[in-house]
């Protein structure tokens, strides 16, 4: 999981990103002067509006770094983090240039490229985070900038805006000025995803300029997860009354404080032997990570709150806490066109 905790920033630098010229060719943007020095109440508010874009109840998801050659915005950002203000406002320019190519076929308004490197978390790790901020809101810049940075941070009503996120795990020197991508993770806030899905994201964002992939997010690898045991678990050979434990399970599972989710140990702790193998089998055939993943269900919650339902082929339904379900309802009997249940608890309505 992403920790933000502890964050402190040490230089910014804003440049303009045009609009493409008439020929469809990129713009010439223009290059911030100076590396700003936040004062204290400034540097809270970048604080708060990246921790509420990638913390952790935001939409912010885990990316996974594709392109690490010289020129990619991996390579580019892991060097600002270890430069002085002189090379970070140089090269910083770079991620300008690749920003306004990115977007050359597209048809987009002026807007802002904020570059913020700093260190957060417990161990105070470097990060670098890309802001593209659009104009839309009408916001000004200042001599200084820090009357563009109240506006755009502090407007409760800016929604348009994208964030690419680096930070580094492990410190390693580069080897021929290349970083090793392993020591470092990505994630990425774009104003168009939802709590629910990710395909809005912007692809010239998130693919072409962040140099990622959406796909092995932690929200959807957990997402995943959920619906891959569900439909391991629904057809099944099992009973009725033990896919509903099972489905119980995993909703518990879920739930729970455990922030990690993995295969075998869902496997362990609730099936048999057999059915474990079995299921283990499965999940390697939808491509499921064998290893321990990041537990995040914001994907799922509302799915996860969901009554389970029980249907009859009469129309008759049943509805319960998913969590409870086995222990309120019990199915007795079963025979053609007819079933015995008994519910725990008494009449209090009907409708």
């Amino acid at each position: 999981m992403l920790d933000l905790s502890n964050m402190s920033i040490a230089k910014v630098v804003i440049h303009t990103i045009p609009e493409r010229n008439g020929d469809r060719t990129a713009g010439t943007p223009l290059f911030a002067k100076t590396v700003i020095k936040l004062p204290p109440g400034a540097e809270v508010t970048f604080q708060k509006r990246i921790t509420e874009s990638l913390g952790k109840s935001s939409h912010g998801i885990e990316v996974a770094i594709e392109r690490d050659s010289l020129e990619s915005f991996f390579n580019i950002s892991a060097s600002l983090m270890h430069v002085d203000d002189a090379k970070f406002l140089a090269d910083s320019q770079l991620l300008a240039v690749k920003l306004s190519q990115c977007q050359a076929n597209l048809n987009l308004a002026a807007s802002k490229l904020i570059i913020v490197a700093g260190k957060c978390g417990l161990g105070k790790k470097r990060f670098l985070v890309a802001i593209k901020a659009d104009l839309q809101d009408g916001f000004t810049e200042s001599n200084d900038g820090l009357a563009h940075l109240n506006e755009l941070f502090l407007t409760p009503s800016q929604k348009l805006f994208k964030m690419a996120f680096l930070s580094e795990g492990v410190a390693a020197q580069s080897v021929r000025g290349l970083y090793d991508k392993e020591n470092y993770t990505a994630h990425l806030f774009d104003h168009l995803m939802t709590a629910l899905e990710t395909k809005s994201a912007a692809y010239y964002f998130y693919s072409s300029f962040f140099g990622t992939s959406i796909a092995d997010s932690d929200k959807k690898k957990t997402r995943d997860f959920f619906d891959f045991t569900r439909e391991f678990i629904n057809s099944s050979t099992l009973d009725r009354d033990e896919k509903l434990d099972l489905l119980d399970a995993l909703r518990v599972d879920l739930k729970g404080n455990s922030a990690i989710i993995k295969v075998d140990d869902f496997a362990d702790q609730h099936m048999r032997e057999d059915l474990a193998e079995a299921y283990v089998d499965f999940m390697k055939e939808k491509s499921f990570p064998s290893g321990a993943i990041s537990k995040d269900t914001e994907f799922i919650k509302q799915r996860l709150k969901r009554r389970q339902k029980m249907k009859f082929g009469s129309g008759v339904e049943i509805s319960a806490p998913p969590d409870e379900f086995s222990n309120l309802v019990t199915i007795e009997k079963e025979t053609a066109g007819q079933t015995i249940i008994i519910i725990n608890g008494s009449i209090e309505s009907m409708e």
